[in-house]
């Protein structure tokens, strides 16, 4: 499994390098270094996935998991109440 993710970090950095402006790209690699256990490497590729294409629900349940593993509390928190503020209408019970 971790070879798994070792070898799509090496796509997606190939990928980002590409097309530095895709967000769902370095959304994408910014998880996989999460898994891998580089959070320092996840939140910089998380942050700029956020960048690029802010409001998006899966990165920012990602970068709240990432600033929660390196210790960031308030902006775990911050991340997690943004994903909530975006999540889609029809995701909320009736």
């Amino acid at each position: 499994a971790a070879g798994d993710f070792a070898h799509a970090e090496q796509v997606l950095e190939q990928i980002t390098r590409a097309r530095p402006d895709h967000g769902g790209s370095w959304a994408m690699l910014g998880e996989c270094q999460l898994h891998l256990g580089k959070h320092e490497l996840a939140l910089a590729a998380l942050e700029r996935a956020d960048t690029l294409d802010p409001g998006d629900f899966d990165t920012l349940l990602a970068l709240a998991q990432a600033y929660r593993r390196s210790g960031d509390g308030g902006r775990a928190l911050d991340a997690a109440r943004r994903a909530l503020g975006c999540a889609r209408p029809e995701w909320s019970s009736r």
